[in-house]
């Protein structure tokens, strides 16, 4: 049989696997139990024991509304004297296999403040986010605890929350609440949380925690909700996520660019095709409010390039686009107001 018309079609359909921010991870100690992702807190129930710090913690994520869909768990048990590094060991290892979650959640509630130290580190260079919070004790005891770890605990990926009641798991519930969220889109202020208590310190106690990066629990207008939404190098939460989100869609989206086409042919043309994707990115940001406006409304971002007349010759050679800019300015979130009136008879 003769064919007139022959068609041949690629398939250039296929995704590149993109990076998520809404899973939770659990880490335990109470026993061995292998990395798992689990629905709903029956299912967890399965593998944890109903008293177990591991439970908890999963009860409290599952409490919130909205909620994640689901949580990662995993658990060790470690050794009566815990060998210095075992915690980021444990996750280093882990996250050579799975490494698919975002948040991470430490669940024994009795531990050494120098876990805190360790995971804090950790967090810090595998590009995850942490939020963890106290051991129990008085709020003397706690209060003196913190002020001791803040010195230590400075990053952008620690979100601490200081409760005199850790048992009540705020730093789970917090990751519950804030995890369905798209990332930068809402600040760590203001939020309450289902099953938390007020943290019974005092004023001046809180504005100390505040000062040196630390967050609480407080009831404002007969309100309960979280204090600040600060990271412990003083900076802001949502905006370490803003940057880690930019940082993922514009690596996955020129990998595809480059993927998807036989070749980008490296000429003014062909540069423009890799700067698209950063552009287009920019440009979703502003729409979810995590770059600022412009009266005209439009993002105050740019996005600056070489021509390929400009290039040095080696890096042409060696098929390398050097020198891609991009600023951006953040939208960051309104936290206080401040009203002069005048009235008059």
């Amino acid at each position: 049989m003769l064919k007139d018309v022959e068609i041949v079609i690629s398939d250039q359909t296929r995704p590149l696997s993109q990076q998520g921010f809404g899973l939770p991870l659990i880490l335990g100690t109470s026993k061995d139990q292998p990395y798992a992702e689990y629905t709903s807190i029956s299912a967890v129930m399965e593998d944890y024991d109903v008293t177990s710090d591991e439970y908890k913690a999963a009860q409290a994520v599952f409490s919130q509304s909205p909620r994640p869909q689901k949580v990662a768990m995993f658990s060790f048990k470690r050794s009566a004297e815990p060998d210095e590094g075992d915690l980021a060991a444990a996750l280093g290892e882990l996250a050579q296999i799975h490494n698919d979650w975002y948040w991470l959640v430490y669940a024994p509630r009795e531990h050494d403040p120098a876990d805190t130290v360790e995971l804090a580190a950790w967090v810090s260079g595998a590009g995850k986010f942490a939020v963890l919070t106290n051991t129990p004790g008085d709020a003397e005891t706690i209060t003196a605890e913190v002020q001791l770890l803040s010195s230590e605990l400075e990053t952008a990926r620690v979100y601490f929350i200081a409760h005199t009641d850790p048992e009540k798991f705020p730093d789970a519930a917090l990751v519950g609440r804030m995890a369905p969220l798209e990332p930068g889109t809402a600040t760590f202020k203001f939020k309450t949380l289902v099953g938390v208590p007020e943290a019974e310190f005092k004023l001046a106690t809180i504005t100390g925690f505040h000062e040196a990066g630390i967050n609480t629990y407080v009831r404002k207008f007969g309100v309960l909700q979280t204090s600040e939404g600060l990271v412990t190098d003083g900076t802001y939460a949502d905006i370490q996520l803003t940057k880690d989100w930019l940082k993922a869609r514009m690596e996955e989206r020129i990998s595809r660019v480059l993927f998807t086409n036989e070749k980008i042919p490296y000429d003014n043309i062909g540069i423009a095709q890799v700067i698209d994707p950063i552009k287009t990115t920019l440009k979703e940001a502003t729409a979810r409010n995590l770059i600022a406006r412009g009266p005209d409304g439009a993002g105050l971002f740019e996005v600056r390039a070489p021509r390929r007349e400009d290039i040095d010759p080696n890096d042409r050679a060696n098929r390398i686009l050097p020198d891609v800019y991009w600023d951006a300015t953040l939208a960051g979130a309104i936290h206080e107001v401040k009203v002069t009136g005048v009235v008059r008879v």
